[in-house]
């Protein structure tokens, strides 16, 4: 296939650069104010995130019974011990009931325990035995699909990009309480 931008476009097969330049084409007809360079940039980050995690638990994380938000917690908890878990869903990136429902499944499979807190209301985690065994799985796993991924970088660019994207980050962070 060439990258023809007038080769007509199947409906069956939708090729990632025909959608590219399709969605360009529309937004310049129907929205010609908008900034196509930005919403392509935010749709390449969300196709990119979406793979890779898509990628990453197909090979890594649901052969150790975990998924990706699983694998965020076990993460999490390796590297602080005992969480919260409301600051547990606030550091991964998840709605405090996205990670009850991880919190329940992962107590349930022997990776974590739960404990009440200070308040009642509140209950800490920390990592089981087997928990800290499966992080350490995963995490190896996940370094190895990280490399797949952006070993063909420079450490150069590969430092530019993190760099964009934590400013991307931190700069709508502060626009969103936590």
């Amino acid at each position: 296939m060439t990258d023809d931008p007038n080769r007509e476009v199947s409906p069956t097969i939708i090729r990632a650069a025909d959608f590219t330049r399709a969605s360009n084409e529309y937004l310049r007809k129907e929205f010609p104010e908008s900034d196509e360079a930005m919403l392509q940039s935010g749709l390449l980050v969300l196709r990119l995130a979406n793979a890779f995690q898509q990628e990453s638990e197909r090979q890594v994380h649901r052969p150790l019974d975990l998924r990706w938000t699983g694998f965020s917690t076990v993460f999490a908890l390796s590297i602080f011990g005992k969480l919260e878990a409301r600051t547990l869903a606030r550091i991964i990136g998840v709605t405090r009931q996205a990670v009850s429902l991880v919190i329940t499944t992962l107590e349930r499979d022997g990776f974590i325990t739960r404990t009440t807190g200070e308040d009642r209301r509140t209950f800490v985690i920390e990592l089981t035995d087997r928990g800290r065994e499966v992080a350490k799985k995963s995490l190896s796993g996940q370094i190895g699909v990280a490399k797949e991924w952006f070993g063909g970088l420079t450490p150069s660019e590969l430092e530019q990009l993190t760099h964009l994207l934590e400013r991307v980050l931190s700069t709508r962070s502060s626009k969103v309480a936590d």
